[in-house]
């Protein structure tokens, strides 16, 4: 393991148990495998740790190889903090999020004045906009060009609020 593999199990698993990942095939020779970096017991999920958005992008084919050939296993990309990868957040990872009963397409769009109340909120629980776009795990580029594009958000990144927003109220009671 890596420094940074070791900074992310010390803070991540806090004691619980974790294993070395297992390789997997990604092709019917055997000849491309992929092994993640460890396996969380508790959750029965494999995870990957970047460092960087480098490094994501230079190993995203075979993060995308690998749920292509094993969907049902549980697979996350993490940052070596901790944080789910952002870009993890807006595809996948976000969908496992939604009631299970409703489509994507089927979500309604928030209004502008519903969005400028969830970015205040957040704004509000986090301390500053930067670090709400890190509590929901999201850059904060595009949590910037979402606040001052609220039109561009596409029905996925609504519900992403609208989750995020619904969690703070609940915790708040």
């Amino acid at each position: 393991m890596n420094k940074r593999e070791i900074q992310f199990v010390n803070t991540f698993f806090n004691g619980r148990e974790y294993r070395k990942a297992k390789s997997f095939k990604l092709n019917r020779d055997g000849m491309v495998r992929y092994t993640p970096d460890v396996y969380d017991v508790e959750r029965d999920t494999y995870i990957e740790i970047v460092g960087s958005r480098q490094a994501y992008h230079a190993n995203k084919e075979k993060y995308k190889m690998f749920r292509q050939c094993y969907p049902n296993i549980k697979f996350e990309i993490r940052h070596y903090t901790g944080q789910l990868h952002s870009d993890q957040l807006h595809s996948d990872q976000l969908h496992s999020e939604f009631d299970k009963s409703k489509k994507i397409s089927e979500l309604v769009v928030l209004s502008e004045s519903d969005l400028q109340e969830i970015f205040k909120l957040l704004r509000e629980f986090a301390g500053t906009h930067k670090a709400a776009a890190k509590h929901i795990g999201m850059s904060y580029t595009r949590y910037n060009e979402w606040r001052y594009r609220p039109q561009d958000i596409p029905p996925a990144g609504c519900r992403l609020l609208e989750l995020a927003a619904k969690e703070i109220q609940a915790n708040n009671v």
